[in-house]
């Protein structure tokens, strides 16, 4: 039922959670379990000159976040090593964040989404947007959504 489950992942502890969930579904299904994290360069191009300081430090900051999405999917696949999930794949991919879930989850043959949502309300969740929010619309397979502690 649930081959393929994937774990989005932001990097921030809160996604434990999620991944207690993910688990508990790839051990009774012994599913191949997917870590994604997306780094969104785009974001970071915004209010930058086109000289070529600016192109130096814009690619630095980029070779940061894909070092920080390295190292946040290598963290996840050993938890998930060592509670005996066996098939683990890890990918760090850029673009929106959103966006990229959904093309990821069509180019995998995904059956499960696994997110942690900050659970934001009101004019915070309006200001930054809703990654979870927008997979969970847009996306034709099922989501299953894990509340972060409010620690994130």
């Amino acid at each position: 039922m649930f081959d393929k489950i994937l774990i989005p992942t932001d990097g921030s502890q809160g996604v434990e959670k999620a991944i207690e969930y993910a688990v508990a579904i790839a051990e009774k299904f012994t599913s191949t379990v997917h870590i994604l994290f997306v780094v969104e360069s785009s974001n970071l191009l915004i209010g930058y000159d086109q000289d070529m300081a600016s192109q130096t430090q814009v690619q630095s900051v980029v070779e940061g976040m894909y070092q920080v999405g390295e190292d946040a999917v290598a963290k996840i696949a050993k938890q998930l090593s060592e509670r005996g999930i066996e098939e683990i794949i890890t990918k760090v991919r850029d673009g929106h964040a959103a966006e990229v879930i959904l093309e990821y989850i069509k180019e995998e043959g995904i059956d499960l989404i696994v997110m942690g949502t900050h659970g934001r309300r009101g004019l915070n969740r309006l200001l930054l947007g809703s990654v979870v929010g927008e997979v969970v619309h847009r996306a034709t397979l099922p989501v299953m959504t894990v509340r972060m502690d409010n620690k994130d």
